[in-house]
């Protein structure tokens, strides 16, 4: 018996669906690239252009990294929950983290949108995530126009997880209190005659409000306005008070990237210096979290004694960078470190 081969036209369409289906495949593979390049089975990153590490009320360790397009969650063992890619500007994505924190049970991503063209701020989000990694909303958002669109920095200028979830925003000639409760955002006061504003910090347990400026200043809120504090003329040396922090207790810090240090603001002391711990590193970011103590099935968050998460960046380019976890309260040495 003669065996019947399929047609031509038969053929046409088994060709036209394998060229189609090699076009789909590469379109996913394009589009999802960003999504294969960690393993899900992975405990443990490697960060690279490391911009912030914040602790979660929950003694988690959030860090923002790769120029501000990926959060990752890490439990207190510093093994990896969580991992969120940016660099997306629909509504259930962030593009760009300038802020992380992790509260109650909760991650919450301060995105800044950049216009499609040059380097202005189109829009700014604070999102929430599920612990998954999943979008759930947007609690806060504020759009710019033209003529009042922000360059390269948005005007959030804090988020801060604590007894409640607060950011600052800055405005004409004021800095803005908000709390963050269920879906929105809640207005709590505002501080008039702002001034040339680099970081923000409000601290629950002393009620206030601390500025750094540009110029290295530090300025406290009193009676609604605001008082310098420390200068770098105050003392010897340089000083260039850069971030903020602040221990449950109420004590501050302050990152000098003038001298490459840690400061504690209440007596000017040095707690931290960043050049014995790191060559050619400079601490930028800092945030404070509860000391951690593991045993063999739990972790213990002992107090009063905090640990600061300080970001610092090699001044190379292209080369790893360090997290260290160093106790500010109980002197400096490093009790961990990622990298």
């Amino acid at each position: 018996m003669r065996r019947q081969f399929p047609g031509k036209p038969f053929r046409i369409a088994c060709v036209v669906l394998l060229v189609m289906m090699t076009v789909f495949c590469a379109a996913i593979c394009v589009w999802g690239a960003k999504y294969f390049t960690e393993s899900p089975f992975r405990s443990s990153l490697v960060f690279s252009e490391t911009s912030v590490a914040s602790s979660g009320d929950d003694g988690s360790l959030v860090v923002v990294d790769l120029s501000k397009r990926r959060v990752s969650v890490l439990a207190p063992d510093f093994k990896v929950t969580t991992v969120i890619r940016g660099g997306t500007r629909s509504g259930d994505g962030f593009f760009s983290a300038e802020y992380a924190v992790v509260y109650k049970g909760r991650i919450y991503i301060s995105d800044v949108l950049y216009a499609l063209s040059g380097t202005q701020v189109e829009a700014e989000r604070i999102m929430r995530f599920s612990m998954a990694g999943a979008y759930e909303a947007t609690v806060f958002e504020k759009h710019y126009s033209q003529p009042e669109m922000p360059l390269y920095l948005g005007y959030i200028s804090s988020l801060r997880a604590g007894g409640m979830l607060t950011f600052l925003l800055k405005g004409d000639n004021e800095l803005s209190l908000y709390s963050i409760e269920g879906d929105g955002a809640v207005f709590l006061r505002s501080v008039d005659n702002v001034p040339n504003i680099r970081h923000t910090l409000y601290s629950e347990a002393a009620g206030t409000i601390l500025v750094s400026t540009k110029e290295g200043v530090l300025y406290e809120e009193a009676d609604g306005a605001f008082t310098e504090i420390k200068s770098w003329t105050d003392s010897t040396g340089e000083r260039i008070y850069w971030d903020l922090a602040a221990s449950a207790g109420g004590v501050c810090f302050a990152t000098d990237i003038g001298g490459n240090l840690i400061a504690r603001l209440d007596d000017d002391s040095v707690v931290v210096d960043c050049s014995l711990l790191s060559e050619d590193a400079v601490v930028m970011r800092l945030s404070i979290m509860a000391r951690r103590s593991h045993t063999q099935d739990t972790t213990r968050y002992t107090s009063p004694e905090q640990t600061a998460s300080c970001c610092l960046p090699q001044r190379t380019p292209n080369i790893q960078q360090s997290i260290l976890q160093l106790d500010l309260l109980s002197g400096y040495q490093p009790h961990s470190s990622l990298r």
